[in-house]
C-alpha cells in the first residue's frame, strides 16, 4: 500500500508540476507575442528623426526560475525535479501577500525588464534608450518616451486580461510635444485599440491622427460661468468621424450653451 500511495504522489506531483509549467510557458509565449504585436504597430510610426522598438529582458533574480519553468515545460525528470526543489525551498516566500496577491516571484509579469530603444532614420541598428540619451533631446522629445511606454505597457495589461475596456486617461496631455509628434502619439494609441480620454488646453481634435474622436470644448466667462459644447471638424482630406456614433456632422459647428 504505501509503495501505490508513494506512485500516486509522484504521478500527483508531476501532474501538477507539468500543469503549472505548462500554463507559465502559454503565458509566456503570450507576453512575447504582445510584445512583438506592439513592435509591428510602432513600425512606420516617425518621431521626428526617431523611430523606437520594445525589447525585453529577464531580471538577474528571476533567471533562475525563467530558466527551469522553461526546462520543466518539456516534462523532463529532471526539469521537474529541480522546479519542485525551487518551490520548496521558499514555502515561506509561497504564501499570499497581505492583499491577497502572488508572492512577485511567482508573478511572470514582474519577471522581465523591458527597454525601449531609438533608432534614427537612416541608421541599421537603434540604442537602448537610456536616462543620458534621453537628456540630450528637447522637453518633448523626452517626454515622447513617456507616452510610448504608458501605451505600450497598458496594451500589454489589457491583451493579458482580454479586457474589451481599454481606455487611457491624460490631464494636461502631450505638454511641449510638437504636433507631428503628437499625432503619431495618437496613431499608436489607435493601432493599439486604446481609447484616449485627453484634456488640455492645446487640442481642439482638428487632427488626420484622430478622426474618431469627440471634442467637447469648456469655456468659462468673467462671471466663472463654465460652459460645455461639442466642437466638430471639416477639411480638405476629411470629416471628423464621431467616435460614439460612427456618423459624421453635415458641417462645421461650434456650439456654447
Amino acid at each position: 500500500e504505501s509503495v501505490v500511495n508513494e506512485r500516486r504522489r509522484k504521478l500527483l506531483e508531476k501532474t501538477i508540476l507539468g500543469d503549472l509549467s505548462n500554463q507559465y510557458t502559454r503565458d509566456l509565449y503570450r507576453l512575447r507575442e504582445s510584445l512583438n504585436a506592439v513592435n509591428r504597430l510602432l513600425e512606420g510610426l516617425t518621431f521626428g528623426r526617431a523611430q523606437y522598438s520594445f525589447t525585453q529582458k529577464i531580471k538577474p533574480e528571476y533567471r533562475q526560475v525563467y530558466g527551469i519553468v522553461r526546462r520543466a515545460g518539456a516534462i523532463d525528470p529532471e526539469s521537474q525535479r529541480q522546479l519542485k526543489e525551487f518551490f520548496e525551498s521558499r514555502l515561506e516566500q509561497l504564501r499570499l501577500q497581505p492583499d491577497g496577491t502572488l508572492p512577485a516571484f511567482l508573478d511572470y509579469r514582474h519577471w522581465f525588464d523591458y527597454q525601449l530603444h531609438i533608432r534614427t532614420i537612416g541608421a541599421q541598428n537603434g540604442v537602448e534608450l537610456t536616462s543620458d540619451i534621453r537628456r540630450l533631446g528637447s522637453g518633448g522629445e523626452q517626454a515622447v518616451p513617456n507616452y510610448l511606454l504608458i501605451m505600450a505597457m497598458s496594451a500589454l495589461l489589457y491583451n493579458q486580461i482580454g479586457s474589451r475596456i481599454r481606455l487611457l486617461l491624460f490631464d494636461e496631455a502631450f505638454y511641449g510635444i510638437d504636433a507631428a509628434r503628437r499625432d503619431e502619439l495618437l496613431r499608436f494609441a489607435a493601432r493599439l485599440g486604446i481609447t484616449l480620454v485627453v484634456a488640455t488646453p492645446e487640442m481642439d481634435g482638428v487632427t488626420e491622427a484622430m478622426r474618431e474622436s469627440t471634442t467637447l470644448l469648456l469655456e468659462k466667462n468673467e462671471r466663472n460661468e463654465v460652459f460645455l459644447g461639442n466642437f466638430r471638424w471639416e477639411s480638405e482630406e476629411g470629416t471628423q468621424m464621431e467616435m460614439f456614433t460612427g456618423r459624421a456632422p453635415a458641417r462645421k459647428t461650434q456650439e456654447t450653451g
